[in-house]
Order: structure tokens, then C-alpha cells, then sequence
């Protein structure tokens, strides 16, 4: 903490989160465990995927959750892009892709080798105006996405993940709250690289 804020950063630690954090104001959160690594190189992934959308929709979201203050309540920024993925995939506006093999069974604390010839460096440059618009209207997916949750989203049954797809019907499926054990939870989402925790 001290040597991010040496560079002027206004950076805060998290200790009391399940997983330490350390928050800079506007701008990040940066995980403190290994598998931080992998899961910000498969997001990327789906980001340059279909940068045009997916990148758009996250970082108004996330405007929209901070002027909320939806952070304070368990809504991290992680779990904020997961949410717009699974959205996302469900309404069949991006394409599905697969967890490497090599980080299906990772637990938290595992070592983790990301070799870069391999998986697509952790850079990315902010979206450019010649880029273009989002195919669809950003404002009317904004919306979209806060009705799916808001009133479409089973929320009390259903899990948001990104990991079952169905590759007979090109669907997300559903994943129930029971199998997971989390009936109890408000709002449960799964972290697809450490199935058994809810970021929420």
C-alpha cells in the first residue's frame, strides 16, 4: 500500500475482505491471490472478444454502481463485470468461451503460470472513438441489464456464473442455487475460477 502510494494513488487496503484488496479510488481493485491473475486474463479475453460491447457496458455499469455506492454493499467491480458477462451470454450477444483447461481446478492459493505466448497480455488501451459505437444502443442495454436483474433474473434460486454452456442449444444454462448450497445467500455469484466461493 504504502509504495502505490508513493506514486500518488489514492490506494486503501481492504483487510476484511475474504480475500484482501486494495481498492484505488476510480480506478481498479487489485486482488491479492493468485487466481486475480487468470481470471483478469479470461475477462480480457471475452473484452477483445467483442470489445465494441462488452467494454462499454462494463464501464457504465460500474459508473452507474459507483454513484450508488452499490461497492459498500458487496457488489465489487468483479463481480459487477460478471454480472454483465452472464447478461450478456444469456442474451446470446456474445460468444461463449471456455476456461482454459489448465485453470479449471485451481484453488486460491495455487501457484499460477501465465505464459505469455500462450495468453494475451494484461494490457488494454481505453476504447478509442474510431472504434465505433456498441451495436446496440449503450443506454438501452444499460437498461435492459437493470431489468434482467431487477425483475427477469431468478434471484432466488439461481446462480449467475459463466462456466455451463450448453453447446447442443448455444445456451447458458441455468445453475440453481440448491446445487451449490447457497439458498441463503441474497445474491449469489459464482467466481469461475474458485467455483465453490460467492463473490457477492
Amino acid at each position: 500500500v504504502r509504495r502505490v502510494r508513493q506514486l500518488g494513488l489514492p490506494v486503501s487496503f481492504i483487510a476484511g475482505a475474504r480475500v484482501p484488496i486494495l481498492t484505488v479510488r476510480d480506478f481498479c481493485d487489485i486482488s491479492m491471490q493468485q487466481l486475480g491473475v487468470v481470471s483478469s486474463a479470461h475477462i480480457r479475453r471475452y473484452v477483445q472478444n467483442d470489445r465494441a460491447l462488452v467494454q462499454p457496458l462494463v464501464c457504465v455499469i460500474k459508473a452507474w454502481a459507483k454513484e450508488m455506492k452499490f461497492k459498500n454493499k458487496g457488489l465489487s467491480q468483479y463481480c459487477i463485470t460478471l454480472m454483465v458477462l452472464y447478461f450478456l451470454l444469456k442474451r446470446g450477444l456474445i460468444q461463449y468461451l471456455p476456461i482454459p483447461k489448465e485453470f479449471q481446478c485451481l484453488e486460491p492459493h495455487d501457484p499460477v503460470v501465465v505464459d505469455p505466448t500462450v495468453h494475451e497480455p494484461l494490457t488494454l488501451p481505453c476504447l478509442a472513438a474510431s472504434d465505433g459505437l456498441p451495436p446496440q444502443n449503450l443506454g438501452r442495454l444499460l437498461i435492459e441489464w437493470l431489468v434482467y436483474f431487477g425483475s427477469e433474473f431468478d434471484v432466488e434460486n439461481n446462480v449467475v456464473h459463466i462456466t455451463r454452456f450448453n453447446t447442443a442449444t448455444q445456451e447458458l444454462e441455468d445453475l440453481p442455487k440448491r446445487q451449490k448450497g447457497w439458498r441463503h445467500f441474497a445474491l449469489a455469484v459464482e467466481d469461475p475460477f474458485s467455483t465453490n466461493t460467492n463473490i457477492s
